[in-house]
């Protein structure tokens, strides 16, 4: 998986190897990602997301409620400006784990906001397994929720083996982009010469 453009390396790693709490179908409306329902609270002005029960971190163990809000209060993110602008919207220091695959997101004007959703879906916000971070710094990439994950990295190359825990969801443009990347890069692999 070599990339002569780090940053288009990023972005490409984090498509293959992360997932989105929200994904889009080709008319760009949200459909389930990783969260495949929500309830907007009026009364508290506040969304209850649920998680899919069956989706999985790459070694098979489910991926929890309490790992997306500690994704979602991620120094490094709430920092970036893509974190900013969630903050404009939600109240991140009031975000509840209610049980193991739901939490509350309260929102900042305490009314729904089509905002949120557009930023949860956005692949830059990938999450990360907490067991790959320390000291609020990503150290390894041992753990992914998306279609591969690392088998090695050699200097300036990364290689990848699917994930056998990942179950896409059909038509999404996340999956759609995955695809050409992979497509993409197979394409960039040499062909082996003829035996002489």
């Amino acid at each position: 998986f070599p990339s002569h453009d780090k940053r288009l390396a990023d972005y490409d790693l984090s498509l293959l190897m992360s997932r989105t709490l929200f994904e889009y179908d080709e008319a760009r409306d949200a459909i389930k990602g990783l969260l495949n329902s929500w309830d907007f609270d009026s009364e508290n002005g506040s969304y209850i997301f649920h998680i899919d029960e069956n989706a999985k971190w790459s070694d098979g163990s489910k991926i929890t409620s309490d790992q997306i809000v500690f994704n979602l209060r991620r120094p490094s993110l709430l920092e970036s400006p893509f974190g900013k602008t969630i903050s404009e919207i939600v109240n991140l220091d009031k975000i509840t784990v209610l049980d193991k695959y739901q939490f509350l997101l309260p929102t900042v004007d305490k009314k729904p906001n089509k905002a949120l959703f557009q930023r949860l879906s956005s692949i830059f916000f990938s999450l990360v397994h907490p067991a790959d971070t320390k000291d609020n710094k990503v150290i390894s990439n041992k753990y992914s929720c998306g279609p591969f994950v690392i088998k090695s990295v050699h200097s300036d190359e990364v290689e990848l083996i699917p994930n056998q825990f990942f179950k896409p969801i059909e038509n999404t443009l996340q999956e759609k982009r995955a695809k050409k990347i992979i497509i993409k890069k197979m394409e960039k692999i040499p062909q082996p010469g003829p035996n002489i």
